[in-house]
């Protein structure tokens, strides 16, 4: 926690063009569209796949914004002094330009006053062929590998 809030004290929280803020009970269905087109699944229904993070104790949603259009999303789930960061999607047109780092910077923020000591993250490992920033944005604000595991593969049309 301490090393992710060193590393991020001077990074603007706002990209270039964009703005940061929380995620209201208004922007679920446009959350959820982000995460379902980041990770191209089905849109089908987009805000049932959110709901349960906005408003409720604990869920801490970011979103970032190019004007009036949601294009980068990140949850933190708060409980004693652990803080879990899910969700992190970016749309593609929106990749590169600080969307995930600034998300990453804000929920450590957040963390700190909701008295989280532990910051936890899990993403997608990198492979030959299928590039993957995220676990490169994680360990640029300190986040450390403690292990792999098998992830579970989204193919489209699969139901």
């Amino acid at each position: 926690m301490d090393e992710a809030l060193r590393r991020t004290a001077g990074w603007d929280q706002r990209p270039p063009g964009l703005n940061l803020a929380a995620v209201c009970p208004e922007d679920t269905v446009a959350q959820g569209a982000v995460m379902t087109r980041a990770f191209d699944m089905p849109e089908e229904h987009p805000g049932d796949m959110t709901a349960a993070s906005v408003g409720r104790a604990g869920r801490h949603p970011f979103g970032v914004w190019d004007g009036t259009d949601l294009v980068a999303v990140g949850t933190m789930y708060t409980r004693g002094e652990t803080a879990q960061f899910s969700g992190g999607a970016t749309v593609p047109p929106a990749r590169g330009g600080g969307a995930q780092s600034a998300l990453l910077a804000a929920r450590a923020r957040q963390a700190d006053p909701a008295g989280c000591r532990w910051l936890v993250a899990e993403t997608g490992v990198e492979r030959p062929g299928a590039p993957n920033s995220s676990p490169h944005n994680m360990l640029r604000i300190g986040f450390q590998v403690l292990y792999e595991r098998r992830n579970l593969t989204w193919h489209p049309g699969n139901g």
